[in-house]
């Protein structure tokens, strides 16, 4: 063979070989984007914040649901001081959380609709 069908032969070679290569290569974008991770994680904790929020109010109702039923039911209305005290206390809560909860929407809103501009 002659120099000029050996240069064919290897660059005819090394085309295959980069072909191949190239369908083996792995766009690391595909599989991890920074930004919609850091999104992701974001819009995931104000979820979990509103959830446990709405735990703590759900909690103040029970105690005033519980203490009600004890003193109106059980003693007929004696010492209704306390429950009134429980009462306000989770109105007051849940006024709170309600407030927290839907600015914690408005802050999820902005998040997801923030545009990456790629350079």
């Amino acid at each position: 063979m002659d120099k000029q069908a050996e240069k064919k032969m290897e660059e005819k070679l090394e085309r295959r070989m980069e072909k191949k290569l190239a369908k083996k290569r792995i766009n690391i974008k595909e599989f991890f984007d920074p930004v919609s991770e850091a999104r992701e994680a974001a819009t995931t904790t104000l979820k979990l914040m509103t959830t446990a929020l709405t735990l703590v109010a759900g909690l103040a109702w029970n105690e005033v649901i519980k203490k009600v039923s004890e003193i109106y039911i059980a003693k007929w209305f004696a010492g209704a001081g306390e429950v009134v005290g429980l009462l306000i206390y989770a109105v007051v809560l849940t006024v709170i959380v309600v407030l927290v909860v839907n600015r914690l929407k408005k802050i999820s809103g902005r998040i997801k609709s923030k545009v990456v501009v790629k350079k």
